[in-house]
Parts: structure tokens; sequence; C-alpha cells
């Protein structure tokens, strides 16, 4: 599903925000301040029997920590190193192909009180191909560490037939929460003037799947929010719903419907072994295996 190039264009069109009209409307971005530690938990979950562990694989997602038990490296996608620094607090990203390298660096990264990401300014530049992408995002969550809102807007820079084109595009995802479970996400998109809805809809059954240590998974997101989801998977973005769901419907702009369903495994301490996923009428596929250590 992913492939090297994605992150260059697509996490800087999520990661980029509308900071004209987006306020917060969370209890806690209260604790809002420009962050050069990074969060002292990210990657860390606890079981049901009190241990603390540290995530270091999520399907081909592996984390690196250093000796103070802050992530220090993701290689995402199987090939793609995210590196972690700090004070100030940023990622950057490298992608190399040919004599050139295309990079991609997020900084200026901001944690609520809870360690929780709540803006982030991003620029990519792609030096083959000329082209460099800017903007921001803004994150917003409720009371209960539920991420509700993510708000992006940004500028695509490119060169064409010797000529210079300038798009911009912008991109907002609305997340609802009944009861401690996520029920829709909803992106309204543009691009270049071309506007797009998608929306997911979340199911659970008979709360089938209890989510003990509150952890993502890729289930959550269906085909709707990609190409981010290490930082999903190490806490970044909030916690995850009180329950597993257990299917999903996405409906895009052109009117198509697609259809997920969704098992999973768990360690004897309820936190997950393999997050799975049926599409449409496919066979069941393991979407993600999870690894952790003892802290």
């Amino acid at each position: 599903m992913k492939t090297a190039k994605l992150p260059l264009y697509y996490i800087g069109m999520l990661l980029m925000a509308l900071p004209f009209f987006f306020t917060s409307c969370s209890s806690d971005d209260d604790g809002f301040t420009p962050s050069a530690g990074g969060s002292d938990t990210a990657g860390q979950i606890t079981g049901s029997d009190g241990e603390k562990l540290y995530i270091t694989s999520v399907g081909d997602n592996t984390f690196s920590y250093n000796s103070e038990g802050k992530i220090t490296k993701c290689r995402a996608y199987g090939n793609d190193d995210y590196i972690f620094s700090y004070n100030p607090f940023k990622i950057s990203y490298t992608y190399t192909h040919g004599s050139y390298s295309d990079v991609t660096e997020y900084y200026d990264i901001a944690l609520n009180k809870n360690g929780y990401i709540v803006n982030m300014k991003t620029r990519s530049t792609d030096q083959s191909d000329n082209e460099e992408n800017n903007g921001e995002a803004w994150f917003s969550y409720d009371s209960k560490g539920h991420l509700t809102k993510i708000a992006s807007s940004g500028t695509d820079v490119y060169y064409e037939d010797g000529e210079k084109v300038t798009e911009k595009y912008s991109l907002e995802y609305n997340l609802s929460w009944s009861d401690g479970k996520l029920t829709q996400i909803v992106c309204n998109g543009s691009e270049d003037g071309e506007k797009y809805t998608d929306t997911a809809t979340f199911e659970y059954g008979d709360n089938t799947y209890p989510n003990i240590t509150k952890q993502w998974t890729d289930n959550y997101m269906a085909d709707i929010i990609e190409d981010i989801e290490f930082l999903f998977y190490v806490g970044y973005f909030g916690v995850a719903g009180d329950y597993h769901p257990v299917s999903a419907s996405q409906h895009d702009s052109d009117g198509e419907t697609s259809t997920f369903r969704y098992s999973y495994e768990f360690n004897d301490d309820g936190s997950v072994k393999a997050s799975k996923y049926k599409y449409n009428n496919s066979r069941y596929w393991t979407t993600d295996n999870y690894i952790y250590m003892s802290k």
C-alpha cells in the first residue's frame, strides 16, 4: 500500500494546517507550549498486569529508543528512516534516489500537557524535481485524549515545462466519538481548487474487542488517514477508543463505497498482538503484527 515517495507529498498534505481560522476547542490544549524535549511516554503502553512496555514494531514500522526511553528513529514502511531529535524536538526524513536527496523536515513541534502533538510546521524539498512544499498543522483533542480534529493547508511549488507552478491545498479531518468509541471520520479536502469529501463510519458490534491499552491500530483509519500511522502507534496523537472497531464503511466523493471488516489477536496483558482486515469480499489479511519490550 505504501511507497517511499508518498511521505514527501501526502504526509505534507496531512500535516499542514489552516492557521487563518482554526482554533482549538479542547481544554487539553490549554497546556500548549513549544516543545523541546518531546514526550517522555511516547511509545509506552501499560498492560492489564501493570507492566510498562515499549512498542518496538508495528508491521513494517520499527522504533528505536535511547537510554532515556525516548524515540530516536522510526523505520517506516520498511525502509524510510524518520529521525527524532530533541532540543528542539523535530522529526526529519530523507529519501535518496540516484544522486539526489529529497528531504522532508518536520519542525517546531509543540505538545500539550499530555504529550500529544498540537502544532507542527513542515517543509519538504525535492532537489531532483525542483519542488518545494510548505505548511503547518494543528491538532485538537477532547478531555479524554481523543483526537477530534486535524486542520491543514499548504503550498506546493514546482516547475513544469520550464514554468513555475504554485498549487494550494487544504485538508481537514473531523473525528467523532461516542461512549469512548470512534464512530466517524470525515475528510474535507481541496487541491488546486477541486474539493472532495470522504467519510468513514465505524461499527463495534457487541463490543467484542476491548482496547485495554488504548492503542491505535491501522484499522481505526480505514483508508482515509494514510502515511503517518507511526505517530499514532506511539501515542503522539492521543489515545484510541475503549474498543477496537469490527468494521468500517468508507464513502468517497465519486460515490464509491468500500467495506472493511476487522479482527484482532491479543497478548495476555491485553496489548494488541495482531490486527487484521477484510476488504469487501476478500479474505482476512494481517495488517500489522506488534512487538514489545519491557521497560
